[in-house]
């Protein structure tokens, strides 16, 4: 395929040629009425999770569970039953046995 000269060859030239492209200046990226905004404020972990703590949400998504567990019970009972029926077995299985 190629040689590992060529190799280090390309991977230097790539290497070359990424070194030469203009990397723009992020501090020219941010509105000065970004710059000049404050520090936002720092809250802890346990406030948040205190906040995310919702009985509604809670409820909702176990009656979203239920509802989805209980069709997908139903779905796997439809699809546990028999593929190929008795007759079509025995018609299957006398057809193979004849060749």
């Amino acid at each position: 395929m190629f040689s590992t000269t060529t190799l280090a060859f390309a991977t230097a030239a790539l290497s070359m040629i990424a070194g030469c492209t203009d990397i723009p200046q992020l501090e020219q990226s941010v509105s000065a009425r970004a710059q000049a905004a404050p520090y936002p404020a720092l809250i802890s972990l346990e406030t948040i999770i205190a906040s995310a703590t919702d009985d509604e949400a809670d409820k909702a998504a176990a009656e979203n569970l239920a509802t989805r567990s209980s069709s997908l019970r139903a779905k796997a009972a439809r699809l546990s039953g028999e593929v190929i029926t008795p007759d079509d077995q025995s018609r299957l299985t006398g057809g193979t046995a004849s060749n």
